[in-house]
């Protein structure tokens, strides 16, 4: 409506003089009445059309999208799968569901209880070939009852087809631990060495190292070993491991992706430790670590020299279950950083809380110093998900999603 209200005020602006108008006479163009008149009378007689309404829908021409097919109008139903505007919301295909029998394309995992797919992301280009690449965890994979997990890094293009995971161009990354979670979690994390191949994490949640036990890995794999041209990588070919501090540390649980936070141009990445006892018996704690140092033997140590760390204060609430790298939230042009705590008492039992944490966070807080707190209800696990929304209002900010799966919405 804004843009017909607008073109007709243009169009009124450049209407031509009207034909047969003088200077003199009463009713005239003369300036000595306001009127135009047939009879010189000084009144008129003034009639106002409606605008039409064309395929006679109920609705005019003003408001009706297409003015010539009667089912198209304001109000009504939308047809899912027609390409068309039904009710002239400027959307087509609003709330249509789609059937995962629809989609695209299909990768499947190679066995029953693979739990393929159970972690995705975007590998950004790993072997240069100016495609996106992908990254699927499967990380309950097991072959001859040795659950190890894996990792499948697929080549782009990704054609309209259905292929079993190991079958497609790409890398398979094994777990070389049993029973270790290889492909609990996903990244990309952009180019860090700068060699203009993009760097990839695959995490092994339960992992142990040489000195603790169910600690958890960080495995950094470089595009130059995943497009090296080998088929099966083991997750001891990584780059780079960073491992937990202490046992039962679960860290890997969760993984996000953020930009430069920390001033060197290169990516950087957010890590939990769920089980992690620095602020509170398992109360968790996440990690922002550097990508300049998950390069190499640089990477050892990394935990320790995190640009931030965020300790959990609620006992048992394993924090970084989920979390998000936010962007800028509050308008101060720095990226800011959103965790989930879904097992959080704070009002109730699982009530959960999100926290927001600025961009401008630096060394080892806690979940108390949040610049910004939401809080659920009992049972609601609010902050079980979350992602950055982008500016759905219109207001300037970038917004955020928050998911609570258990809440009562009857």
């Amino acid at each position: 409506m804004r843009l017909h209200f607008a073109t007709l005020l243009l169009l009124a602006s450049c209407a031509p003089a009207i034909q047969g108008a003088s200077e003199d006479g009463l009713g005239k163009n003369d300036g000595e009445d306001t009127s135009l008149d047939a009879d010189d009378t000084g009144t008129t007689t003034s009639t106002t059309e409606a605008p039409p309404d064309a395929d006679g829908d109920g609705f005019t021409r003003d408001d009706d999208c297409d003015d010539t097919d009667a089912a198209i109008h304001p109000d009504a139903e939308e047809v899912c799968g027609d390409g068309i505007d039904n009710n002239c919301d400027d959307r087509i295909d609003e709330g249509c569901a789609e059937s995962l029998s629809e989609a695209t394309a299909s990768l499947l995992g190679e066995r029953a209880g693979d739990r393929a797919g159970a972690s995705v992301a975007v590998a950004g280009d790993v072997n240069g070939d100016g495609q996106v690449d992908l990254i699927v965890g499967a990380r309950e994979f097991s072959d001859e009852g040795q659950q190890r997990g894996r990792a499948y890094v697929v080549f782009g293009p990704i054609e309209s087809e259905t292929r079993v995971l190991s079958d497609l161009p790409g890398v398979t990354i094994e777990g070389s631990q049993l029973g270790g979670g290889t492909g609990k979690r996903v990244s990309g994390l952009g180019d860090l060495d700068g060699d203009g191949l993009d760097e990839i994490m695959v995490t092994s949640d339960v992992a142990d190292s040489d000195d603790w036990e169910n600690t958890g890995l960080l495995h950094v794999f470089d595009g130059a070993t995943l497009s090296g041209g080998a088929a099966v990588l083991q997750t001891s070919d990584a780059i780079s491991t960073v491992e937990g501090r202490s046992n039962y540390n679960w860290l890997g649980g969760s993984i996000v992706r953020a930009p430069d936070m920390n001033g060197d141009s290169i990516p950087d990445v957010w890590v939990a430790a769920s089980g992690d006892r620095a602020g509170a018996p398992a109360g968790g704690a996440v990690f922002l670590l550097s990508g300049a140092r998950l390069m190499g033997n640089r990477a050892t140590g990394a935990i320790n020299s995190a640009l931030v760390e965020i300790l959990g204060t609620e006992e048992s609430a394993y924090i970084g279950a989920s979390q998000s790298a936010a962007r800028d939230l509050n308008g101060d042009g720095l990226e800011d950083y959103a965790l989930g705590i879904p097992l959080s008492s704070v009002n109730g039992d699982s009530s959960g809380k999100v926290t927001l944490f600025s961009g401008n966070s630096a060394g080892t807080m806690t979940t108390d110093d949040a610049w910004v707190t939401w809080t659920g209800s009992a049972a609601d696990r609010l902050g079980c998900a979350l992602s950055s929304a982008g500016d759905l209002n219109g207001d300037g900010y970038v917004d955020l999603w928050i998911g609570a799966d258990r809440m009562d919405v009857s």
